[in-house]
């Protein structure tokens, strides 16, 4: 298994990919176009990754409510992207391009949550002095 840092850069770019592929997907379901379904499939496969790298992460012993939020996320993203599904089936374009918008809003908000648990300043090494 690869390091842990290794193993959030994985996620953290698959998680970008996703936003890549959701936007492309978006276009194409609002445009009409014929491979709206096909864009559809690239953003399940790249969630795939995502929750991949999400459960490659983890350690069973280490239940942190990081962890915990991480979790949530990915089945949060999961149900959106499955009401995405449903509603692209039904032939309901207006019901995708909502869903659509509230799983691109997840996607935002996990990717936030994602940098500032890893790229913060907050967290600091006991005994150091903070700057005033």
């Amino acid at each position: 298994m690869g390091s842990s840092s290794h193993l959030r850069e994985e996620r953290r770019a698959a998680l970008v990919m996703l936003q890549r592929l959701l936007t492309t997907a978006e276009s194409s379901l609002s445009a009409g176009t014929a491979n709206g379904r096909a864009a559809l499939e690239s953003v399940s496969e790249a969630f795939e990754v995502f929750r991949h790298r999400q459960e490659m992460e983890e350690e069973p012993i280490a239940e942190t409510p990081e962890h915990e939020l991480r979790r949530a996320a990915v089945r949060t993203l999961a149900r959106l992207l499955a009401e995405v599904d449903a509603a692209v089936s039904r032939g309901d374009p207006k019901s995708a391009a909502s869903a659509l918008e509230l799983l691109r809003e997840a996607l935002d908000v996990a990717r936030r949550l994602d940098d500032l648990a890893h790229t913060s300043g907050v967290r600091q090494r006991f005994g150091a002095k903070v700057a005033k």
